[in-house]
C-alpha cells in the first residue's frame, strides 16, 4: 500500500486561504477553495524541486496577494447598483450623509441648543 507523501505548503498560505474563504460569494465558494488548493500544492511542489526562478518566498507572497485579489473580486463582481439602491444599505447610507449635512450648514445644530 503506498502512502502519499506529498509536501504540504507553508500554514501560513492555508490560513490565508481559510481567511479569504468568507469573502468568496457562497455560491463559488466550493470551486474557488479547490482552484486554490490545487494551485498552491502545485506551486509548493515546484518550488520544492527548485524550479521556480528567484526564492520561494517572492512567488508565494504573489500567489497570496493573486488568492486574496481573486476572492475580493468574486466579491464585488456581481454587484449590481440597482439591487445595492433598492437595499437597506443604501437607505441607511442616504439617511447617514442628510444627518451630516444637516449638521455641517446648521454649524452642529446650534439652533437645537
Amino acid at each position: 500500500m503506498s502512502s502519499d507523501h506529498r509536501p504540504q505548503p507553508p500554514a501560513v498560505c492555508r490560513c490565508l486561504l481559510r481567511l479569504a474563504n468568507p469573502i468568496v460569494p457562497p455560491d463559488a465558494r466550493a470551486p474557488w477553495r479547490r482552484r486554490q488548493d490545487a494551485c498552491l500544492q502545485s506551486l509548493w511542489i515546484l518550488a520544492g524541486r527548485g524550479e521556480l526562478p528567484g526564492s520561494d518566498s517572492a512567488f508565494l507572497a504573489w500567489w497570496c496577494r493573486e488568492a486574496l485579489a481573486t476572492a475580493f473580486l468574486l466579491r464585488v463582481r456581481g454587484s449590481d447598483p440597482r439591487r445595492w439602491i433598492r437595499g437597506p444599505v443604501f437607505l441607511m447610507a442616504a439617511a447617514a450623509a442628510t444627518l451630516l449635512l444637516v449638521a455641517a450648514s446648521s454649524h452642529g445644530f446650534a439652533v437645537t441648543r
